[in-house]
């Protein structure tokens, strides 16, 4: 079957020296690049999901915001 696509958040635990997955979430089929925002105090982190028709913005913690992108009618 189809594999769904998914989103894995790690964060670097300095005190224990390891990697811990944080978070997971679901993201397009045809998503294809990740744009990191950046965080404090430039702005509020997390990462843009770009796919073929749309982007969303998803960040642990904080509710999932997505807009189309707009096409062209020829």
């Amino acid at each position: 079957g189809e594999h769904q696509k998914m989103l894995i958040f790690y964060e670097m635990d300095l005190g224990l020296n390891h990697v811990v997955r944080k978070f997971s979430t679901p993201v397009e089929k045809t998503a294809h690049m990740l744009i990191a925002v950046p965080a404090e105090p430039y702005g509020p982190g997390g990462i843009l999901v770009v796919s073929e028709n749309s982007i969303a913005y998803k960040k642990i913690d904080h509710d999932e915001r997505e807009c189309s992108i707009p096409v062209r009618n020829e």
